[in-house]
C-alpha cells in the first residue's frame, strides 16, 4: 500500500479533505456534474466476464453485451429529475462537429457504462442502493470522487501530481480521510492516471494510423441519421477502431420495457453470428473484430 512518504502530495490532498464514503450511491445517480464513466478496453471485458460468470440480470435482462454506449456528450436534460432528451443530442452534434467522418459516422475515444432513462448508471440496484458489478467497477468508480489529470502524470514522480476533488457530500464529513482510506485511493488514482495515459497514447497512435477524416463535412449526414433514429460511430480505443450502429432508444437503459425475446447488441440489431464483448465491437467466434477499419 502506499504511504504518506511515497506519494507526499498525494496522500496530503486526500488527507486534508476530510473524505469517508456516505454509501448513498448519488455518484451513481447522476449527481450535479453528470455522471460519465469511461471504460477501458480491458474493465469492459472484466465486466462482461463478470456479468457472465454471475449471471446477473439487470432489470430481468441480459446486459452482458449491451452495458456500453460510445463516449458521447451529456444527452440527459437538466434538473433534479433528468430524462434522456434526445434535443440534447442534437445539440450535442454540433459541439462535435470536428469529430464527425466525411462519412457521418462520429468519432469518438472509447466507450462508457449505459445509463437508464433517469440518468442512473445501469448498475445501481433500486432496492439496495449497491453497485451490482462492485468486485470489477471501473478505477474511475473506485477512485471518486478523486482524479489525476493523465496529460499532466509524470509516471517518475507518481506522488507529487495534483489530484482534483469531484462534487461529493462525502468531503468534510471528516475532520481527516482516515490513513488507509488515503492509502488505498493514492494507489489506485496513481494506477488509474499511468493505465489512462498509455491508453491515451495507444488510442492516439490508432486514430493517426487510421487517418479518418473529420472536416465537418459529414455533420449534415449525421443529423439526417439522427432524424431517422439512429447514430453511426467509429468507436476507436488502445485495441482498435471498430464502426457501429446505435439506436437513439439504445443510448439508454429503458426500465419500463419488458424483456424481449432474444438477446439485443448494442448495436440495436439482435445478436446472432456474432457476439459482443460489451466494448461495443462486435466479435467473430474466432475472437476477432466483425468490423475493423
Amino acid at each position: 500500500m502506499s504511504d504518506q512518504n511515497s506519494m507526499p502530495a498525494v496522500f496530503e490532498t486526500l488527507k486534508s479533505a476530510g473524505y469517508s464514503c456516505l454509501r448513498c450511491g448519488q455518484c451513481c445517480a447522476r449527481p450535479a456534474g453528470g455522471n460519465s464513466v469511461f471504460l477501458m478496453p480491458d474493465e469492459a471485458a472484466a465486466i462482461h466476464g463478470f456479468l457472465i460468470q454471475n449471471n446477473i440480470k439487470i432489470h430481468n435482462r441480459d446486459v452482458s453485451s449491451s452495458f456500453t454506449v460510445p463516449l458521447f456528450p451529456d444527452f440527459y436534460s437538466d434538473g433534479d429529475q433528468p430524462v434522456f432528451d434526445v434535443k440534447m443530442i442534437s445539440n450535442n452534434l454540433q459541439i462535435i462537429r470536428n469529430q464527425i467522418s466525411n462519412s457521418g459516422a462520429i468519432f469518438t475515444f472509447g466507450s462508457m457504462l449505459k445509463r437508464t432513462e433517469n440518468g442512473t448508471c445501469v448498475f445501481l440496484d433500486s432496492e439496495t442502493n449497491k453497485c451490482q458489478i462492485y468486485p470489477v467497477r471501473p478505477l474511475l468508480c473506485q477512485t471518486y470522487p478523486f482524479f489525476i489529470d493523465f496529460n499532466e502524470f509524470d509516471a517518475e514522480k507518481p506522488g507529487n501530481a495534483d489530484v482534483i476533488e469531484c462534487l461529493c457530500d462525502g468531503f468534510e464529513s471528516v475532520s481527516e480521510t482516515d490513513d488507509s482510506v488515503c492509502s488505498e485511493l493514492a494507489e489506485l488514482l496513481v494506477r488509474r492516471a499511468g493505465l489512462e495515459k498509455i491508453d491515451y497514447e495507444k488510442t492516439k497512435k490508432q486514430i493517426q494510423a487510421d487517418q479518418i477524416l473529420t472536416s465537418g463535412a459529414g455533420f449534415g449526414l449525421a443529423k439526417e441519421d439522427l432524424r431517422n433514429g439512429f447514430l453511426r460511430f467509429i468507436v476507436c480505443d488502445s485495441h482498435g477502431a471498430s464502426e457501429m450502429k446505435l439506436q437513439v432508444t439504445d443510448f439508454y437503459l429503458n426500465t419500463t420495457n419488458t424483456n424481449k425475446t432474444g438477446q439485443t447488441c448494442q448495436t440495436g440489431q439482435t445478436c446472432q453470428t456474432g457476439q459482443t464483448d460489451g466494448t461495443g465491437k462486435t466479435r467473430k467466434t474466432d475472437g476477432t473484430d466483425e468490423k475493423s477499419i
